[in-house]
């Protein structure tokens, strides 16, 4: 489990045990210049950074296959990125408020968003694929 407040410190936690670890790859995060940020665990140095959002980043997932990563922010808009290379794939004026949630489906096919304004929405992947 990762968590963060804001004292811009963040930690690593093996949940079954409590302890604090540095195993994994990378952590993510947003910040306040609107990018999103992937740390390497072990250094904490930056190895790629998702920039593209005018407004600060609320949500995030990545598809259950690890090549895309969604990104919604406090304007409504959701961006999807090439994982791998971090080049904006598509950009949504998605919602009306800003963007709460956002998972894959299980099949990677479908991208859901919940929003403050009180709606949820489904995205079909190939159909936004195809928009490009």
């Amino acid at each position: 489990m990762f968590a963060g407040v804001h004292t811009e410190a963040a930690r690593l936690w093996q949940v079954a045990s409590g302890k604090i670890t540095r195993a994994g790859k990378g952590v993510m995060g947003a910040d306040n210049e609107n990018v999103v940020r992937v740390l390497d665990a072990g250094t904490g140095q930056e190895s790629r950074a998702f920039r593209g959002h005018s407004e600060s980043v609320r949500s995030l997932a990545f598809s259950p296959d690890g090549r895309l990563l969604a990104t919604g922010d406090y304007a409504g808009t959701i961006k999807l990125w090439d994982a791998a290379s971090g080049k904006e794939l598509t950009s949504l004026q998605a919602h009306g408020s800003s963007v709460s949630g956002l998972t894959f489906t299980a099949d990677g096919t479908r991208l859901l968003s919940a929003s403050w304004d009180e709606t949820v929405k489904v995205w079909d992947l190939a159909a936004l694929r195809a928009r490009r």
